[in-house]
């Protein structure tokens, strides 16, 4: 099934706000699309836990980050160069690599699942070392970069981190968090023991 565009779910929002009676509908397809993202990344289990026992990094933490980077696809490519699964730019998977003490990958052997997930894990554990295990400080470093939630926090020192990502943080950002926390919640409720 083809995932839908922006322009669906915006005209389906439009009929919804014209319709109150149709606003549970339009939720339902906007919330089965994200279930059906969850469930096509389920494929990358095993890596995820591989590399989330390694890295002391929650699996679901790391299918999400999967779901919301790539919905995935292990080919993806972003406009600024990040590739695979996790979406990891050169730069960063040959620091990650070099700090490891692994091979640093070319962009075909990052694009790879098995490599990816590794150094995107392990790349996402540094961000939640370096914010105190904070998820929502982690995640945005991993989406707009350790310096700059940095810059965030000096600015309003003092002021807890939900409430500087809330003023602060690119709409993007703040989205992005949002994103991987609701694939999170998904995991978990599809990982749950029953």
């Amino acid at each position: 099934m083809r995932k839908p565009t922006r322009r669906v779910v915006f005209h389906a929002v439009l009929v919804a706000c014209a319709l109150p009676g149709l606003a549970l509908v339009v939720r339902s397809f906007v919330t089965t699309s994200k279930r059906e993202v969850a469930d096509r990344v389920l494929r990358w289990e095993a890596l995820a836990a591989r590399a989330g026992g390694r890295f002391d990094v929650e699996m679901d933490l790391v299918l999400a980050v999967i779901s919301a980077e790539s919905s995935g696809d292990p080919a993806a490519r972003s406009r600024v160069g990040a590739l695979g699964l996790m979406q990891l730019l050169p730069p960063t998977a040959r620091d990650v690599a070099e700090f490891l003490r692994e091979p640093v990958p070319s962009d075909a052997e990052l694009i790879d699942p098995a490599v990816n997930v590794t150094l995107g894990t392990a790349y996402l554990r540094e961000q939640l070392d370096g914010f105190g295990g904070d998820v929502r400080l982690a995640l945005a470093a991993y989406n707009a970069g350790p310096r700059r939630v940095r810059e965030w926090q000096s600015a309003e020192p003092g002021v807890p981190a939900e409430e500087v990502l809330r003023r602060r943080a690119f709409a993007e950002t703040r989205s992005y968090i949002d994103k991987v926390l609701e694939y999170r919640a998904i995991l978990r409720e599809r990982n749950a023991p029953r």
